[in-house]
């Protein structure tokens, strides 16, 4: 767990989870019209596992995460991963495109969530200008506000809250002397909380967001072996547990 954090337990972490899910729930019961939430965590164990009762009982208790027992050298069984996180979150993500009949288990966890920034944008905030990006300039809305104050040797940022999820969005900027590809390789935990340490609450600064939207795909196998957990998806994994 020395990736995810500095002398962080299982413990720990469990209970972290624990809370900032039943935050999310007590938000997704007051659901608004500029707000919605859809969370799905479920387990789907091939019905050859005998699972051991701890883990389940972990399970429930920390995550609330549904299980499901079935053949998955069924013909139905991928669509029953598939249809099952559909009927959930009423979006069309379907997770797997193919599953092994041999595998012990695999696990889904899917979150949505809309809503608004604490503090709308007036008209008087919103401009057009040039947003220089990697692939050139291009001419788009720019909204202002204050916002706290972040920075280290290598970058500058702010961070703003939304209003109904205990959720913020923290926006870095490379100093002009570093490029981005060698800031996002050398963004760690230890990075990273020097960040938010370096935050002053009684200081602001003058935050000029551009509209943007961001859609990618990844494998997370690979960006976790990058980070160096390697073992987990070896021959040597002990899963006893």
């Amino acid at each position: 767990l020395e990736e995810l954090g500095n002398k962080m337990t299982v413990q720990t972490l469990n209970q972290s989870a624990q809370y900032f899910q039943t935050r999310l729930d007590y938000l997704g019961d007051k659901l608004g019209e500029n707000f919605a939430l859809n969370m799905s965590n479920d387990l789907w164990c091939n019905d050859n596992l005998t699972v051991k009762t701890e883990f389940l009982k972990t399970n429930a208790k920390y995550f609330d995460i549904d299980m499901y027992r079935f053949l998955f050298t069924e013909d139905t069984a991928l669509n029953k991963i598939n249809n099952g996180t559909l009927d959930y979150t009423k979006a069309d993500i379907k997770p797997f495109d193919k599953i092994d009949g041999n595998a012990y288990m695999y696990a889904t966890s899917i979150t949505q969530i809309k809503d608004n920034w604490l503090e709308d944008y007036a008209e008087r905030n919103i401009s057009k200008d040039t947003f220089k990006g990697t692939n050139g300039d291009t001419q788009v809305s720019y909204f202002a506000s204050s916002e706290f104050y972040l920075k280290d040797n290598d970058s500058q940022g702010f961070i703003k809250s939304f209003k109904n999820t205990p959720l913020k969005l923290c926006v870095l900027m490379p100093n002009e002397n570093v490029s981005i590809e060698k800031y996002v390789n050398s963004l760690n935990y230890e990075k990273f909380y020097g960040l938010i340490d370096s935050i002053d609450a009684v200081k602001r600064c003058n935050a000029y967001l551009p509209g943007f939207s961001v859609q990618a795909s990844m494998n997370i196998t690979s960006a976790l072996k990058n980070m160096g957990i390697n073992t987990v998806f070896s021959k040597d994994a002990i899963l006893s547990n």
